[in-house]
């Protein structure tokens, strides 16, 4: 029995470790892309791409298990996206959605939260701004897209940009 007891409290110092690391893992990656806005984020570029409408640059890096991470050209500014989630149900990706608010939050520690000016009917948004002197400091905006007339599902979207 004594053995049992061990090994579970073994079991579970090990999944918080490993829970832990994934959160430092994510938090370490958001910090470097942050980091990289300062210096519009020449450290994270790669391949530019020309698309029809758009150009971006591929990145580097990404947050873990995200997907679509570019680097956008637009409006004399250069910002970085990336997709967390993408699921037709909305119940499911609006769990997620708070979950991303919560680890950004976690992450960026004293940051000043405000909502974007420029939402969307079809979003939600949280937006997250650096606590500075700056003018242009950089900005995080966690942002659940749920228009699935437009887009076919709903999704969770990371964007990182000075303003």
């Amino acid at each position: 029995m004594k053995r049992l007891l061990y090994l579970f409290l073994l079991l579970s110092l090990w999944a918080g470790t490993s829970s832990f690391q994934v959160q430092q893992e994510y938090c370490d990656t958001l910090k470097k892309i942050v980091e990289a806005s300062r210096q519009n984020f020449d450290p994270i570029k790669s391949e530019r791409k020309n698309g029809i409408i758009d150009i971006y640059y591929t990145s580097k890096i990404a947050l873990p298990n995200s997907t679509d991470t570019r680097i956008w050209v637009g409006n004399n500014q250069l910002y970085f996206t990336c997709k967390l989630v993408e699921n037709s149900s909305r119940s499911e990706v609006e769990k997620e959605y708070k979950q991303a608010v919560a680890s950004v939050r976690s992450c960026l520690g004293n940051w000043k939260e405000f909502k974007p000016k420029n939402t969307s009917l079809h979003s939600l948004d949280q937006g997250f701004k650096e606590e500075t002197t700056e003018k242009c400091g950089p900005v995080v905006i966690v942002s659940m897209q749920d228009n699935p007339v437009k887009y076919g599902f709903y999704k969770v979207v990371i964007m990182v940009k000075t303003f």
